[in-house]
């Protein structure tokens, strides 16, 4: 305890996920109050075409009762104001909104 899961699309190196791990992991022991060798750190890289399915619905969108931090651009169906822009950030494309499936 704690295990902490990331997921992100593919394309960052080895190095890069490991600098990654260790960040959050030292950001866990400081702000949780634990210790490093209680922590864990997962990272899986989920396909652009699959997050909606694998990411948003089931763990953004369904759960946001558990959600501390939210993406930062609102989906249509949760944000009626917000309309498609071809111009999306770079790490939104491929979602629904941004121009993808």
């Amino acid at each position: 305890m704690p295990h902490v899961i990331v997921k992100l699309f593919p394309g960052r190196t080895k190095a890069t996920k490991q600098r990654l791990a260790e960040a959050i992991t030292r950001d866990v022991v400081a702000i949780a109050g634990c210790t490093q060798d209680t922590v864990s750190v997962a990272i899986e890289e989920i396909p652009s075409e699959e997050w909606d399915a694998r990411v948003r619905q089931p763990e953004i969108l369904a759960r946001q009762d558990i959600l501390y931090k939210h993406p930062g651009t609102a989906p249509p169906e949760k944000d009626p104001l917000k309309k498609f822009e071809p111009g999306c950030p770079a790490e939104n494309r491929g979602w629904p909104w941004c121009g993808g499936s």
